[in-house]
């Protein structure tokens, strides 16, 4: 009974001695034979790669982007040359086309002639059949030209005001029919009457120089193009798609008069309107509220700003239009003709209304005048187009304000929406702000940070009254990007001899002598959201298609086996094993000498016995 309880003691021990050596020389080998590295790679695609190697599977990956991308001209022999010849002709012959370009300058102490030109992109040899440039015997700042030549030559100012060669600028270029318009930086400065374009060249449409052999001395980024017709929310949209236009805010501001009146629209149609402005995240501000933002600092804009005036002042206004609303959180600015008020109240609000509006409701007071009078042409009806007439209507007006409700009001808005270059240097004399006309979607100009107070240009509205429905209301504020390109530039590649087209047309461009550039910053992109990577066969999927044509610095980690065990480390290599491992094997030793000893010892019992 003895010998067969030992035998049994002494095989269930050899079984626990083999199982605990399976596991613990099992995790030991794993210990020692996967190493944990890492490897990197650069990546430029539209859609996927392959990272190598993989070894046992990728354990944990990031991956980078450059911030800013661009390419240097050295305005020596530096261009890009868009390969396909014909790739800009939707851009010549449509009657609706439009391109943007990124750009900014270097060193301009010299140029072609006397007026320093720069010229950043051109088509055709000699004068050009087209071409863009910037002009001006300062070598510190430029005014950029717009030139076509064919059939006879039509010059488009951008601006009248001087662009600093150390910023970043964005210029716009839209054709609709019969007239060129430009925009500066997001913001719509000048139009003009243009003959249909007839290029019968054979020449390579070039960035970084104009008139084959006058080149730009400076950086470009970002260019495209399309055959379509571009309004101004969609100029907003691709300004902000670049990062150095990304922060900038562009405010519409709506004008109207009154609502539920005959020849005015319903009440219920703007409680849709608001209604559809709340959904979609716009807040409503004041033109002092602008004021203490621009110029105080002590104003916090909302990411999507957006300004009503009221004009004439009539008593809806305060009856009406302001508690609905407040029903939104909104408000807005009465633009008060001063005669007018308490003239008749049935129709215009009285001064205890005005103030209630501004003490119950948040409004701000602007002036409209103070007889409504037309100053900046001659209608049939009452005018004041002398100096005096303007002057007085201004100042007379804005005293009255003051007088009656204590708010001084720092915004004019010319009645009939009538204006010119003199009634703005009139309304400058005592108001900062100086609204001129009235535009629709098609041609609306947004108010910015630094709209220009003196030329009329940068401070117009858009009429709310013109539309129908919400859905013709929502053109304003459409920042879509199109995805109708006909080449789309990013410049974000950072390496090679190509530009790649991002449109997905394969308009390639070829860079000869351009250097790329990057301001050094770089942003991780997010696992998922930005790209994939399948761990077993290293396959990198781009997801986000704005990194498509970028430069993507990848680095990842995996485990690979060594071909045998090693106990001497490498520099950097964790040690070999750990505690667990160690005790294990620690465990299977005794375990096997306290087996090999009752083995021997029941051996040496039986022996004696005999």
């Amino acid at each position: 009974m003895s010998n067969l309880v030992s035998s049994i003691i002494i095989i269930g021990l050899v079984f626990l001695v083999a199982a605990t050596s399976a596991f613990f020389l099992n995790s030991f080998r794993n210990s020692i034979d996967l190493v944990d590295t890492s490897s990197t790679q650069t990546i430029l695609t539209s859609s996927t790669d392959t990272l190598s190697p993989v070894g046992n599977g990728i354990t944990s990956s990031e991956v980078n982007a450059n911030n800013l991308t661009w390419l240097e001209f050295d305005g020596i022999n530096d261009y890009v040359r868009i390969t396909n010849k014909t790739a800009f002709e939707p851009f010549l012959y449509d009657n609706r086309s439009s391109f943007s370009i990124w750009f900014k300058g270097n060193d301009w102490t010299t140029g072609f002639g006397g007026d320093n030109n720069r010229y950043i992109l051109g088509k055709d040899s000699d004068w050009g059949r087209f071409y863009l440039s910037l002009g001006g015997s300062s070598v510190s700042n430029k005014t950029a030209f717009y030139t076509i030549k064919s059939p006879s030559t039509s010059v488009l100012n951008i601006s009248s005001n001087l662009i600093n060669r150390y910023d970043w600028h964005n210029i716009q270029i839209v054709f609709e029919g019969g007239t060129m318009s430009s925009y500066l930086d997001g913001v719509r400065v000048g139009s003009t009457a243009l003959e249909h374009f007839n290029d019968t060249s054979d020449a390579f449409l070039k960035l970084g120089v104009g008139r084959d052999s006058y080149y730009f001395n400076g950086s470009i980024d970002d260019f495209r193009t399309t055959n379509a017709l571009i309004y101004p929310a969609e100029v907003v949209s691709i300004y902000q798609d670049n990062k150095n236009g990304a922060d900038k805010i562009f405010i519409p501001v709506m004008m109207r008069h009154d609502i539920g009146r005959t020849g005015y629209q319903s009440e219920t149609y703007f409680r849709e309107e608001l209604s559809w402005l709340n959904d979609n995240d716009f807040e409503t501000i004041t033109d002092k509220e602008y004021y203490d933002w621009r110029f105080n600092n002590n104003f916090t804009m909302p990411n999507k700003p957006i300004m009503y005036i009221f004009d004439d002042g009539f008593k809806n206004v305060s009856e009406l239009i302001a508690p609905i609303m407040e029903e939104y959180g909104y408000k807005g600015i009465m633009s008060i003709v001063t005669t007018r008020i308490g003239s008749n109240e049935s129709l215009y609000m009285n001064w205890s209304n005005v103030n209630d509006t501004v003490d119950n409701y948040n409004w701000s007071i602007a002036s409209h005048s103070s007889t409504h009078c037309n100053m900046g042409t001659a209608f049939s009806f009452t005018n004041c187009t002398s100096t005096e007439d303007r002057r007085s209507n201004m100042s007379e007006s804005k005293q009255d304000i003051i007088d009656n409700t204590g708010f001084t009001p720092v915004t004019f808005v010319h009645p009939f929406n009538s204006w010119n270059s003199t009634t703005i240097e009139d309304c400058r004399l005592n108001y900062t702000f100086c609204f001129g006309s009235s535009n629709s979607y098609e041609t609306g100009v947004y108010v910015t940070e630094n709209s220009d107070l003196d030329t009329g240009y940068g401070f117009q509205r858009l009429n709310a009254e013109e539309y129908s429905n919400t859905n013709k209301f929502s053109y304003i504020f459409n920042y879509s990007l199109r995805d109708d390109n006909i080449i789309q530039y990013n410049l974000n590649e950072n390496n090679g001899t190509t530009v790649h087209d991002s449109s997905g047309n394969s308009n390639d461009g070829t860079i000869s002598g351009a250097t790329w550039a990057t301001d050094g910053a770089l942003n991780t992109l997010t696992a998922i959201t930005d790209y994939t990577i399948n761990p077993t066969t290293g396959l990198f999927t781009l997801v986000n298609s704005d990194y498509k044509w970028s430069e993507l610095l990848t680095s990842w980690n995996y485990d690979s086996e060594d071909s045998k065990t090693r106990l001497i480390l490498k520099d950097g290599e964790d040690a070999i094993g750990d505690n667990s491992s160690i005790m294990g094997i620690l465990l299977t030793i005794v375990l096997l000498g306290v087996v090999l000893t009752i083995i021997i010892k029941t051996f040496m019992n039986k022996t004696n016995r005999i």
